[in-house]
């Protein structure tokens, strides 16, 4: 983006953020459906970038609905990949022309073939059963369409400075609830401005569901700031911007004190420099962070479960401030379960927390080693796509192929320890948007390579 663009940018994130809070989410939600079908049907690349401008602004107030339940959050979850399949139709687009993303089908198959056995044993949880498969499908959707709409150099750095921008939206909406306590904006509760922990912090969550939301839109903010640095510091103004936007991000994402998200940063920092063979910089981010752990009462309580387990000296019962106890009972129960449920999956009860155990437990082990073999193999081809393009010194894909692969790599292993991360549809949208383009280019650098396919 140019100055211009970027400034005003910035202007219609506050905006669209006060107009939320002074008009009402409801009124905003059905506003920005109407400008998303209204730019698809004359421009589906722009209303692709609205999306993902206005991710933040979909998420807030999920709770506010309209009758029978209906929020503008599952409205778009359910419309975006209806509008995929008709772009990929109306222009003739073959997926299968990127075989490594046509592989997310066979994992769709397990899933479906699941559904097809719930529905036909339990047919009293045909809607739950309904909607997992449905948040899945949506999850992974955006593999499909990015690499035909952002495959060019120039298209790609517009898609992440949309995304880097639209968390601005997100520190507007909540600095206002949090410094002035505006009671209006928050979720349930008379005290929803934070989550209270075992340890009397009181966590950020803002207008949103969860404190992972606002931790994971800083996460974006943090590392697309850094693999961007040569284009954003190029002029004065964008310096002085990103030098305040960093601080901010820094902020939100330290007071939400979510040690998935933390975690994540600290294996982004890890794989960046590993795959840098800068082993230096490894050792100082280590120094850093056991700094902040002992040094940080916030810090080490938070990460305390964590080091404990590693240690050996906390039972599983309590690990996770509660979700050893879930992760307990899931695992029990999948344990009981017959050999065709086991193998397939049956319907799904409660919340594990875990993805692993969600997976097993909705998918089976068929649908859970589909998936695992399919993320690897994914790891597998960005890294031959990241060797490649820095051997032939094509800097900005073998950077944005690094990204994508740390991204991948952050998203399927460690994201999903305290949660199921593909449930989470807009972090997944963005997440595979970027995985999928990498792909594509990885494949296309790799053809050219001699014995390679």
């Amino acid at each position: 983006m140019d100055g211009k663009k970027e400034a005003l940018f910035i202007f219609l994130s506050i905006v669209v953020s006060l107009l939320t809070l002074k008009i009402g989410y409801l009124s905003i939600g059905v506003f920005v459906i109407i400008l998303l079908l209204a730019y698809f049907f004359n421009n589906p690349k722009l209303a692709f970038y609205l999306i993902f401008f206005t991710r933040p602004i979909i998420d807030m107030f999920w709770e506010y609905k309209f009758k029978y339940g209906i929020s503008p959050l599952y409205i778009v979850g359910a419309l975006v990949p209806i509008l995929i399949i008709i772009y990929l139709v109306t222009h003739k687009k073959n997926i299968f022309k990127i075989k490594s993303i046509s592989l997310i089908l066979l994992f769709f198959l397990s899933g479906f073939v699941t559904y097809i056995l719930n529905l036909i044993r339990f047919p009293e949880d045909a809607f739950e059963s309904t909607i997992v498969l449905a948040k899945t499908v949506s999850a992974f959707s955006m593999m499909f369409v990015a690499p035909f709409l952002f495959y060019s150099r120039e298209d790609v750095k517009k898609l992440l400075d949309v995304i880097f921008l639209s968390a601005i939206s997100a520190y507007v909406a909540t600095g206002i609830a949090y410094f002035m306590g505006y009671r209006g904006v928050m979720t349930a509760g008379e005290h929803s401005n934070f989550y209270l922990t075992a340890h009397g912090l009181l966590r950020i969550s803002g207008v949103y569901e969860g404190t992972f939301n606002l931790a994971y839109f800083s996460f974006f903010v943090l590392v697309i700031a850094y693999f961007r640095k040569k284009d954003y510091l190029k002029t004065g103004w964008r310096t002085i911007f990103l030098f305040f936007y960093i601080l901010i991000a820094l902020f939100f994402f330290y007071k939400t004190y979510a040690r998935t998200a933390w975690g994540i940063l600290a294996l982004t920092v890890f794989l960046y420099f590993l795959f840098k063979k800068k082993y230096h910089m490894i050792f100082f981010a280590a120094s850093l962070f056991l700094c902040l752990y002992f040094l940080i009462p916030e810090v080490s309580y938070r990460m305390w479960d964590v080091v404990e387990v590693l240690r050996g000296n906390l039972s599983f019962r309590s690990f996770g401030g509660g979700r050893g106890m879930l992760w307990e009972f899931h695992w029990r129960q999948f344990k009981t379960l017959p050999l065709l449920s086991k193998l397939f999956g049956a319907r799904h009860v409660g919340n594990p927390e875990n993805q692993v155990l969600f997976l097993l437990e909705y998918f089976g082990i068929v649908g859970c080693v589909i998936y695992h073999l399919v993320m690897f193999y994914f790891v597998y081809l960005l890294y031959k796509g990241f060797k490649f393009y820095r051997d032939v010194g094509e800097e900005f894909l073998s950077e944005f192929i690094l990204f994508a692969l740390i991204l991948h790599i952050d998203f399927f292993t460690l994201a999903g320890i305290g949660t199921q991360q593909f449930m989470m549809i807009n972090s997944q949208w963005i997440v595979y948007s970027i995985v999928a383009i990498g792909l594509y280019h990885s494949e296309r650098g790799l053809k050219k390579s001699e014995g390679v396919f």
